[in-house]
């Protein structure tokens, strides 16, 4: 599974775990005053987090000679490295997540582990002059200030993210960096809007995104999807469909096989990342899983079950586009044999 959607799910268990949470304390104190006590302390933790993490960037883009002397920067996720060398920033990078393959270059960093098993020792080592991060990662960030490293972090969870990531990280470096990142910002964004008008009036298709699941069972097993999630909701929308589980309170649920009967489905979209060699029919292997549903999920049987095993569907970085215009075929494909 990504790293990034890793961490989505732990922060959708801590939700689960606050619901939980509040659930007990309003038997305690009353349901009313119990459910305001329990949300005012998770609304301090959020705002006081956020502010934190704004200030930092604040702090970090309002000096010119920091931004000048910026030449070592640790990349933490797959999506943020993507995102650097969009704007050319590769050549700065010292350190990078062990998860990432592309671009091909990035293979010759220096590796500091993943978002869960990181070398802060490797890190410290590395001496780098700017570390960036999720803004989701709030511990990681602390560990930084402990640390005397300058952290910067940037949200990806939505498309508007992604997009901010290009001024923070152009506007903190400056001169040439600064015009390249606008320039790609200007140009996904002009992207976006030919999505949204190619999209118009079309009718819209049901679609549930498996993210993760067993696999080589022959069946489908612990299943996770994209659920109450900006990132995939907006991509689905983008290329003429809708999330049938963007309503759900859970970024990625866990959900059951009756589950998937309930949402009924147009399209299912099974994002597999793998890297063998016989791709076709690694992909037509995992496809296979879900005929155990045929007789229960009616796009089962329609055959429309699609897997996307390319790396840039579970990265939410420059490559965006790619996804967009894959499930856009897709989608296009479905209507046509309806």
């Amino acid at each position: 599974m990504p790293e990034t959607i890793k961490l989505y799910k732990r922060i959708s268990m801590l939700k689960i775990y606050f619901d939980s949470l509040v659930t007990k304390t309003a038997g305690n104190l009353g349901f009313l005053s119990g459910k305001i006590i329990i949300w005012a302390i998770v609304v301090i933790l959020v705002v006081g987090c956020n502010a934190t993490q704004n200030n930092d960037k604040q702090n970090l883009t309002s000096d010119k000679s920091d931004a000048q002397s910026i030449e070592r920067i640790i990349s933490v996720t797959p999506a943020i490295t993507e995102l650097l060398f969009d704007i050319g920033l590769g050549g700065k990078i010292v350190g990078d997540s062990q998860f990432t393959t592309y671009p091909p270059e990035a293979a010759k960093i220096e590796k500091i582990g993943g978002l869960y098993d990181r070398n802060n020792e490797k890190i410290i080592s590395l001496k780098p002059d700017l570390v960036i991060f999720p803004i989701e990662d709030v511990q990681f960030g602390q560990k930084l200030k402990q640390f005397n490293i300058k952290g910067l972090s940037v949200d990806h969870r939505s498309i508007s993210g992604l997009l901010e990531s290009y001024e923070l990280v152009g506007k903190l470096l400056g001169g040439a960096y600064l015009d390249k990142a606008i320039a790609k910002r200007r140009a996904l964004e002009e992207f976006l809007r030919e999505c949204k008008l190619q999209v118009e009036g079309i009718k819209r298709l049901k679609v549930l995104t498996v993210i993760d699941r067993q696999r080589g069972t022959g069946k489908i097993d612990n299943i996770f999807i994209a659920g109450a999630e900006l990132f995939f909701s907006e991509v689905l929308s983008l290329a003429g469909g809708e999330n049938v589980a963007s309503g759900l309170g859970v970024a990625y649920p866990n959900i059951s096989t009756e589950a998937i009967i309930d949402f009924n489905p147009d399209v299912i979209i099974d994002i597999q990342i793998h890297n063998e060699k016989d791709k076709e029919t690694t992909d037509n292997l995992l496809r296979s899983d879900w005929d155990v549903l045929k007789d229960v999920v009616p796009t089962v049987k329609r055959g429309n079950v699609f897997i996307i095993s390319d790396s840039y569907a579970s990265i939410p970085g420059p490559r965006t586009p790619l996804l967009i215009k894959r499930i856009r075929e897709i989608l296009d494909s479905c209507r046509e044999t309806k």
